[in-house]
Order: C-alpha cells, then sequence, then structure tokens
C-alpha cells in the first residue's frame, strides 16, 4: 500500500515536472518567434573577416538591466542610427567610439551623437560606435566607412576609462563572437552561461527580476582587473600603462592621416570617468588600491592628450572641466553607478561642450596637410 502511494506521488511529480518543461519549452519557442525581444545580454554583434568588431544590421531589442531598460536598434549598416542617406545638401560628420559614444544605457535620441545631430544644422552624423572597441578599431572602421561617406568631419569619442587598456590588448582582438554574443577570447562561456544568455526565456525572467527591483545591489569593485584601468591616473604610472597610451596616440595619428587624406576634419573628444569628476569616488579608489593621494594625477590622460592636438593642429574638445562644473552643481548623475557609462544627463553635457568646436570643424573643413 505505502509503495503504491509512493509511486502515486512520484507520478504526480513526474507529471508535473513534465507540464513545467513542456511549458517552458512552448515559452521558449513562443518568445523566439519575433526577431527580437528581450536583451539582457543583447546578441547584436558580429565579427567581420578581417577581424573588427562591428554591429549585426537591423537587429532590435530591449536592453533591460538592473540600471536601465532602453531599446536598442540598429539600421542595415549596422549602426545605431536612423535609417537615412545623407541628403545633397548635408555635410557629413562620421562618429567613432565606443560604448559610451553607442550610448549604452540611454536612449538613441539621448546619445550625444543624436543630440549633435539635432542641434548642427545641414549636418547628417553617422553614428558608427561600437561597444567593446577601442581607437585601434576605429582606425579601421574610418578606413572601412568613411571613403564611401565622404564625411566633412570625423568625431572620434575616446573615453579615458577604458581605451587606452583595450588598445593595448589588441582591440577587438581581445573577442569572439559566438551567436551575436561578445566573450573574450579564449574564455567563451560554459555550458550553464551559454544557457542562460541564450535561453529567450531566461532572459525575460532576468529582466522581470531587475524590472521588479529584485536583483542584488551591484557594488563597485576595485580588484586587479579595475586596478589596470585605473593606472592611468597615477603620477608615475607602469611601463605598461606608457606603452597604453604611446600605442593609443599612435592610433590617433592614424585617424588623423586617414581623415585629412579624405578631405576630413579630425575632432577628438575626450571622456572623462567618474573618478575624475567625484573627489569622493577618486578618494574610494585610492584607498581600495593602496595609493596616496600624492601618487595620483588624475587629470594626466586629458594632459597627454590635450599636448598631442596641439602637436597636430587636431581640434581637442575636454569634457573634463564641463562635466566637473555640472557635478559641482548638483542635479541628475552623469554616470550609471557602480556601472561607468553615461546616464542622458551625461550625454546632454558633452553635446552642449562639444556643439561649438565640431560646428567649427565643419564649417572650416581640414587644415592644410
Amino acid at each position: 500500500m505505502e509503495r503504491r502511494k509512493r509511486s502515486s506521488q512520484l507520478a504526480r511529480v513526474a507529471t508535473v515536472a513534465a507540464a513545467l518543461a513542456l511549458s517552458a519549452v512552448l515559452a521558449e519557442i513562443a518568445l523566439r518567434l519575433p526577431p527580437s525581444g528581450i536583451a539582457v545580454e543583447p546578441n547584436l554583434y558580429r565579427m567581420a573577416d578581417d577581424g573588427l568588431l562591428l554591429l549585426r544590421p537591423d537587429w532590435s531589442g530591449r536592453h533591460v538591466t538592473p540600471l536601465w531598460d532602453v531599446t536598442l536598434a540598429t539600421n542595415g549598416r549596422g549602426f545605431r542610427d536612423l535609417e537615412r542617406e545623407p541628403r545633397a545638401d548635408e555635410a557629413v560628420v562620421l562618429g567613432l567610439g565606443d560604448s559610451q559614444a553607442f550610448g549604452w544605457g540611454v536612449e538613441r535620441e539621448q546619445t550625444f551623437f543624436s543630440l549633435l545631430e539635432a542641434d548642427l544644422d545641414g549636418v547628417r552624423l553617422l553614428k558608427a560606435a561600437v561597444p567593446g572597441t577601442g581607437t585601434s578599431d576605429q582606425v579601421r572602421m574610418l578606413a572601412r566607412f568613411g571613403p564611401g561617406d565622404q564625411p566633412r568631419a570625423v568625431l572620434t569619442a575616446l573615453f579615458v576609462g577604458n581605451d587606452f587598456v583595450d588598445v593595448a590588448r589588441g582591440g577587438s582582438a581581445q573577442y569572439e563572437v559566438v551567436d551575436g554574443f561578445l566573450t573574450h577570447r579564449g574564455k567563451g562561456a560554459g555550458g550553464v552561461r551559454r544557457l542562460a544568455i541564450e535561453s529567450r526565456l531566461l532572459q525575460a525572467l532576468r529582466a522581470a527580476q531587475f524590472r521588479l527591483g529584485l536583483a542584488p545591489e551591484r557594488k563597485r569593485l576595485w580588484d586587479a582587473w579595475m586596478r589596470e584601468y585605473a593606472q592611468v591616473h597615477l603620477a608615475d604610472p607602469p611601463e605598461q600603462t606608457r606603452l597604453a597610451l604611446a600605442e593609443t596616440l599612435e592610433a590617433l595619428d592614424q585617424i588623423v592621416e586617414l581623415s585629412r587624406g579624405m578631405g576630413a576634419a579630425p575632432v577628438l573628444a575626450a571622456i572623462p570617468r567618474s573618478v575624475q569628476i567625484d573627489p569622493d569616488e577618486a578618494a574610494e579608489m585610492a584607498r581600495a588600491l593602496g595609493w596616496r593621494p600624492d601618487e595620483l594625477d588624475l587629470d594626466q590622460p586629458q594632459g597627454r592628450l590635450a599636448a598631442w592636438a596641439q602637436e597636430r593642429g587636431v581640434t581637442f574638445v575636454d569634457l573634463l572641466e564641463p562635466f566637473r562644473a555640472a557635478h559641482r552643481a548638483g542635479g541628475p548623475p552623469l554616470y550609471y553607478s557602480p556601472d561607468a557609462h553615461l546616464t542622458a544627463a551625461g550625454h546632454a553635457v558633452a553635446a552642449h561642450a562639444l556643439l561649438p568646436a565640431l560646428a567649427q570643424a565643419v564649417d572650416a573643413g581640414p587644415p592644410a596637410r
């Protein structure tokens, strides 16, 4: 009798488990019917034949994290941009950059690329920023897209928070793309992780967790990985950081040469990191990494870039002081925390500071070579 009862219970459990499994399979199928959907980790990447990291054309989805919930979409060229060719009477600006310029965490129309285009009369700004890329990759993007687009100006947005290290690591070469998902080369996702990022159902459940505010609070980590990025703010940085700075300046030299060779004015914008804006965060970083305040030179990256730009005759827009002024004035945060990406308010400050210099560059065209 007892055995029959136990068998009956097991049968009911098996029936319920089978029903749940079937429901999960049906839900997964249903969520895969639309061409796009909720994307906690968006599969919007592709690797070109020459190893350049690009975005999949005509991709769209809703990017949901504990910090934001925004629409991502690319046009037929793989740009986060409208599907609109420049008019004959419009000057073209080609915008290059990483996830900061792409607008990770904000809507397309809130990015500083879009805000600049809206405020510049007779200008079409092509938004070719790709998350995960570095300045050396942007050299190749300019070579790929520039000749066909014939830009009047090339705007390169450099984020001092990670671009130097990205160049030193080889740019796109440090990644591989599997089914549209970006992973570090040689560190592909394991079976469980792969299931978590590729299952539409699991992504939808994670997104619901984020939207309901049930995700654990994220904290800023000052680990060895972050130390490598932060060393650029040392007054006496290690040799590997010096080499990263030098390699980045070499990549910028190539962007200048390519730009001027196609009749475009090069413009460089330096996006600061939050530790340069917030003294409390800078003190936290120094304590966590065991650095004395007198060992820091927070403004060193911008100083190196300014000296390079002056020597090359390149228009340089340092966003450090506009961001510091906005931070002192209060108002909405300029960065997501602990994430390093700009908020909509940060993009607005960047666009306002960039507008005069970019307008002048478009009107003047490139200087004589």
